[in-house]
């Protein structure tokens, strides 16, 4: 869990990882997953700028089914499978404390097959464990 400032910090932040990572593990499949297409736009348009490499928009389903990066919602990832997922805006204005928050939190989680990240500006869901939240501070 990573707990930032704003966005801008949450962008420069994941981008950093995911270029360490892709030369680390070139084959890896990474999804970073967003509740809306607004953000994911967002965080897409702040990682290509921060030239994270194999990078992907995903819309209407059209996955590529290969290593690189996938920006996403969740809502189109249901069945799918990542080696390394990042859920963003991890925040309580994006995941409140309610039955859908809960179940695209679930959803997001257990796409990940080797780590899970999540990556919050301001203040992270009540929906996410104490625990996890405690460790980021």
């Amino acid at each position: 869990m990573f707990i930032t400032p704003n966005p801008g910090v949450a962008v420069a932040l994941i981008a950093e990882a995911l270029r360490a990572l892709m030369l680390r593990e070139p084959r890896a499949t990474v999804a970073v997953l967003a509740r809306y297409a607004d953000q994911a736009d967002t965080y897409y348009e702040g990682l290509r700028r921060s030239e994270v490499p194999s990078l992907r928009r995903i819309r209407a389903n059209d996955f590529a089914f290969r290593a690189g990066v996938e920006v996403v919602e969740i809502k189109q990832v249901k069945g799918l499978e990542y080696d390394y997922v990042m859920l963003v805006d991890a925040n309580a204005s994006t995941f409140p404390k309610d039955d859908e928050s809960r179940h695209l939190i679930h959803v997001a989680a257990t796409r990940a097959a080797h780590q899970l990240w999540f990556v919050a500006s301001h203040t992270p869901s009540a929906i996410l464990p104490q625990w996890l939240v405690d460790a980021a501070l």
